[in-house]
C-alpha cells in the first residue's frame, strides 16, 4: 500500500495570485467564525489582531512556489 500511496500525484500548481487569494479567504473565514474568535478571546496575552495586521512577517512564513 505504501508504494501505491507514494505514486499518487500530490503536486499542486497555483499562481502566486491564487495562493494569496486562498490565504486571504482563509483569514476572512477564520475571522468570521464565532467559535474560533471566542477561543482566541479567551486566551490571555494573545494579541491576535496585532499579529493579523502585521501579516505573515509576524510569525508565519510564506511558502515559495517551486519552479518547475
Amino acid at each position: 500500500m505504501r508504494d501505491a500511496l507514494n505514486k499518487v500525484p500530490t503536486r499542486l500548481k497555483l499562481a502566486t495570485a491564487q495562493v494569496d487569494m486562498v490565504i486571504e479567504a482563509g483569514r476572512i473565514a477564520t475571522r468570521m467564525t464565532p467559535e474560533f474568535n471566542g477561543f482566541l478571546a479567551s486566551q490571555s496575552g494573545n494579541a491576535v489582531e496585532a499579529r493579523i495586521e502585521e501579516g505573515i512577517a509576524a510569525g508565519g512564513r510564506r511558502v515559495i512556489p517551486m519552479g518547475n
